[in-house]
């Protein structure tokens, strides 16, 4: 599949003392990281024990035009997105060879679970409005819930660093014959004083469909060009407010709802006796 991607980012900061003001922040601070939602491992490193995390910024994933999370976590070495298969055809993280179910997923360190099956879509999480994908590999606290055999995954959302910040994007997809195929906006708005912070973010995705190769030959569930029943749609909002009453101590209040709605079409060639159908 070949795609023309249009970038329009609209970026507003604002401070007391001007635009582009330096502050006295660390580093996490500076980055816009919201420091009580990370995972953090702490133990003795023995001499010959490797433990092994990787961390993906915000600006890496605007860089590579990564908006859903299986799409980016593809950049960090030893982790694989794929395919489940089969009709409900979601998408998977692999971190060393550990799937789903051995690698835990987490939103500010705290874990999501989907009822009755467990089954997450790492397709339908976006990563426009988060501040970094954390990946730990290989090692994983207990106080990230059980089925951390072969690490976590963490997505930690932003927080404000100046008196007044927002930031609006858009990216517009294009199909292979320049129509119009989707799009991804995203935006934050947030404010930051002396004793308090606040911030509401926002993440939509949607995509029409997608193309298949100009050499497609047209087959029983498939006649070529724009790929029937392969629409997606996905949203989150995420609120926080936070209360600083000094250097060391934060208490924050962080809201997230997100939803994400997908079409999942037969194989180009499926030919089973069995009924066959489309999946919403």
């Amino acid at each position: 599949m070949r795609s023309i991607s249009v970038l329009a980012a609209v970026v507003w900061l604002a401070t007391s003392s001007g635009a582009w003001a330096q502050n006295d922040a660390g580093p996490d601070e500076e980055a816009g990281t919201f420091t009580l939602g990370q995972i953090v491992v702490t133990a003795p490193r023995g001499a010959s024990v490797a433990i092994g995390s990787e961390t993906l910024s915000a600006p890496a994933i605007e860089a590579f035009n990564r908006n859903a999370l299986d799409d980016a976590v593809n950049l960090i070495p030893g982790v694989v997105a794929a395919n489940s298969g089969g009709s409900r055809n979601e998408r998977l993280i692999f971190v060393r060879g550990f799937d789903r179910f051995q690698v835990p997923l987490s939103i500010d360190g705290i874990r999501i679970y989907l009822p009755a099956d467990n089954r997450l879509d790492y397709g339908r999480f976006l990563t426009p409005d988060i501040a970094e994908v954390q990946v730990a590999k290989g090692y994983a606290s207990v106080l990230d819930g059980p089925g951390g055999m072969g690490g976590a995954v963490n997505l930690v959302t932003r927080k404000p660093t100046r008196s007044l910040e927002a930031e609006m994007r858009g990216v517009l997809d294009l199909d292979r014959d320049a129509d119009y195929a989707g799009y991804t906006v995203s935006g934050v708005l947030g404010t930051r004083q002396d004793q308090w912070y606040a911030q509401a973010s926002f993440a939509r995705s949607y995509r029409d469909h997608w193309d298949l190769a100009g050499g497609f030959t047209p087959a029983l569930n498939e006649d070529g060009g724009a790929r029937e029943f392969s629409r997606t749609e996905d949203w989150r909002v995420n609120l926080k407010a936070g209360f600083t009453p000094n250097a060391t101590d934060e208490y924050a209040i962080s809201y997230t709802r997100q939803e994400g709605a997908k079409q999942a079409p037969l194989h180009v060639s499926a030919t089973s006796n069995r009924v066959l159908r489309n999946w919403t």
